[in-house]
């Protein structure tokens, strides 16, 4: 769990960090969400760049401030961010 919701992980070759590798990733995001995405699930296509790929784990999801819920608001906690399972690595 990402502290923002739930990701996935998938193990990329160790590329360099050129416009062309961040052009590919941004497709693969781009062509996951065309076939993924539905009203309650979005791939998030605005990751592509290296920078932002990664999550501490262990560490807060901290944008803004930490908001309680009111009579016409939903609740914006700040959450941590774990690993729920490791899936089936055989």
């Amino acid at each position: 769990m990402s502290g923002n919701g739930g990701h996935l992980l998938f193990r990329l070759p160790d590329l360099p960090v050129t416009d062309q590798n961040k052009a590919m990733v941004r497709d693969i995001l781009a062509g996951l969400a065309q076939r993924f995405d539905q009203a309650d699930v979005k791939i998030d296509t605005t990751v592509f760049n290296p920078a932002r790929i990664w999550k501490l784990y262990g560490t807060k999801a901290r944008k803004g401030d930490e908001v309680p819920a009111g009579p016409r608001r939903e609740a914006r906690p700040y959450r941590m961010s774990f690993i729920e399972s490791l899936g089936d690595n055989s």
